[in-house]
């Protein structure tokens, strides 16, 4: 690729390139470096700073802003003139030693990476105003900061340290100070310290840092000592919670200041506060998606079967994060697998939920929660178990996987019961496959050993609840027939009942295929007087309800208001409502039955909302 791009360079020394291909602009820029005194690179998506940038030694600024930049090269050091150096939101870990070698900085940020570390060679910058440092990950902030005899500004808060070298005294110059612990205090300050109410508090801190320094070498300033010098009136209130004001630990978790909770740990805080609505410091920082919060709080000793609230524990959360280890730690430290929701759903039932998302994670969290003595087959608030929640949300690699726990030894003492019945109707998972028409789960359920005769509260079978869908329904009787054909073989006789229901229903669809009102009706009629399978009755007020061309609302409504037969009387509302004719006057007809467990729910801080819709 040649070199071909101009290069523009203003009196002033300054270029500013806005393109990702940099390497384009090598040549311009080592013939144009001996009056090239400003370089702006910012967001060109640049990963590696190339080592012909560091051969620009006349440079007295350099903006590397918002780019992808993982390393510095050691050939920083060459550019001796440099006094302002930007290198904010990137992804620096580390900072080489060859960076503190440039002497003439005057500024210096590195906000918005991920460094660890801050090296004490930050010490030998002793010409720098503005230090930035903030949004990092730095354990430890060096004493050899208080070197830095020129700074004016110091921004560091959003760090990870839980305490400051007591050294601020020595930064005369010092007018702008920021630190996250400030908003702890009471009463709460600003971050940033700044203008002239900033500077007495900065002269009210650097007092503090004196006396600590004269009393003890090499001390560092705890965060409990730090706000307790801020605080009026005492005793400081570490472990407080009330209505209107949460605990320190919880706004720190809440705010994802993780330097503070740190110190709030190490100065012996009560880690099993609850705030307002019921919920622990553990269990909001696995809510908001805080998982190194959550492991320091679970390491640290709190009780991990407290402060649930609507959620039931922070294991529910947990699991509804798919966050495997964070699982593994709760069930090391007894959280129970036994608590429920505001919805009486366990871990387990909450795993149902999104399975297929992450299926390797899920089943690794679905053998831990069983192994640790989750119960299969418990049912929740609408008396659904698991498996109910598989069938209905058609999370059919969570239906293949309890086909797998069924299956091993070790939890032969602990199955999935798959013919299970739940909601107020005593429907299995198979009718719930079969009612919303989910074909690949009612193969994985039959494989499973659903049974296909299962019959609910009203005597229906999978068959007779899929008729909403007529593909379903007849894949649903082929599996049925194909019973009988086997039991036949084996019985060698056939049951009068169901040889006479079977020519009932061979008319029953003859005359349906023919869309034969009339024919149906006197079919009806016929199994009135000679009192009936009561199903097949059924069927055939369906099939009116089906024959949409017809439009029987008349007789349907009549069937609705006036027939004995409560199966009949259900079927003729389902025709009603497919004709959309449904009048609200009469009973109000329930639509897809199953059970009701949204994630939403469960991670966010709203409340739930009541389904219009009854469940069933």
């Amino acid at each position: 690729m040649s070199n071909n791009r101009n290069l523009i360079v203003s009196n002033e020394g300054e270029a500013v390139i806005r393109e990702e291909s940099l390497d384009l602009y090598k040549d311009p820029l080592l013939k144009a470096m001996n009056r090239l005194k400003s370089l702006d690179l910012r967001k060109i998506s640049l990963k590696i700073i190339p080592s012909y940038i560091c051969e620009l030694k006349k440079l007295v600024c350099l903006d590397l802003r918002e780019n992808n930049i993982e390393g510095i090269p050691e050939g920083i050091r060459n550019l001796v003139f440099l006094e302002v150096l930007k290198i904010d939101r990137n992804n620096l870990t580390i900072l080489p030693w060859q960076i503190f070698e440039l002497g003439n900085l005057t500024t210096f940020t590195f906000s918005h990476n991920s460094l660890l570390i801050l090296d004490r060679a930050i010490g030998k910058m002793n010409n720098l105003i503005f230090l930035d440092l903030s949004y990092n990950q730095i354990q430890v902030l060096p004493r050899s900061i208080g070197k830095l005899k020129m700074l004016n500004t110091l921004y560091v808060h959003a760090n990870e340290f839980s305490k400051v070298p007591a050294v601020l005294h020595k930064i005369a110059n010092l007018q702008v100070f920021s630190l996250d612990w400030l908003r702890y205090t009471q009463p709460s300050l600003p971050i940033v310290l700044k203008g002239t109410n900033g500077e007495v508090l900065i002269k009210s801190l650097q007092n503090l840092s004196s006396s600590y320094s004269k009393s003890f070498k090499n001390c560092e300033i705890s965060l409990t000592e730090f706000l307790k010098h801020f605080t009026e009136p005492l005793p400081f209130p570490i472990s407080n919670t009330s209505p209107h004001c949460p605990s320190l630990l919880h706004k720190a978790v809440l705010n994802n200041d993780f330097g503070v909770i740190k110190g709030l740990i190490e100065s012996g805080c009560d880690l099993d506060l609850l705030d307002s609505d019921g919920y622990s410091a553990l269990v909001l920082a696995i809510r908001d998606n805080n998982p190194q919060t959550a492991r320091l709080l679970i390491e640290s000793g709190c009780n991990v079967n407290i402060g649930g609230g609507i959620y039931g524990s922070a294991l529910h959360l947990a699991v509804a994060k798919n966050e495997s280890y964070l699982v593994s730690q709760l069930l090391k430290r007894g959280s129970k697998t036994d608590l429920v929701n505001c919805d009486g759903n366990s871990p387990l039932h909450i795993l149902m939920v999104n399975f297929k998302n992450q299926k390797h994670t899920s089943e690794i969290i679905g053998e831990m929660l069983i192994s640790a003595g989750a119960d299969t087959n418990a049912k929740n608030n609408d008396n659904w178990g698991p498996i109910h929640i598989a069938a209905r949300k058609a999370q059919n690699s969570a239906v293949k996987w309890i086909m797998k726990i069924n299956s091993r030894k070790e939890f032969i003492d602990n199955k999935f019961d798959v013919n299970l019945i739940g909601g107020k109707q005593e429907w299995t998972s198979l009718h719930l496959a079969a009612h919303v028409g989910l074909f690949k789960t009612i193969k994985i359920l039959l494989k499973a050993g659903a049974d296909v005769f299962a019959r609910n509260q009203f005597g229906k079978t999978p068959r007779d609840v899929a008729k909403g869908n007529l593909s379903v329904f007849k894949y649903m009787s082929t599996i049925e027939k194909g019973f009988f054909r086997e039991y036949t073989k084996k019985s060698r006789k056939v049951d009068r009942e169901t040889c006479q229901d079977e020519g009932v229903y061979v008319k029953i669809y003859e005359d349906f295929k023919k869309r034969d009102l009339n024919g149906i009706r006197d079919t009806i009629e016929k199994m009135e007087k000679n009192d009936l399978n009561n199903i097949a009755e059924s069927d055939a007020v369906y099939l009116i309800g089906r024959i949409a061309e017809k439009h029987p609302k008349g007789y349907l409504k009549k069937i609705a208001k006036n027939c004995k037969n409560e199966l009949c009387i259900r079927e003729a509302f389902a025709g009603l409502r497919d004709l959309k004719v449904f009048e609200k006057n009469v009973i109000s007809p329930k639509n897809i039955i199953g059970p009701r467990v949204s994630l939403g729910s469960q991670i966010s801080s709203v409340r739930r909302k009541h389904s219009e819709v009854p469940d069933d």
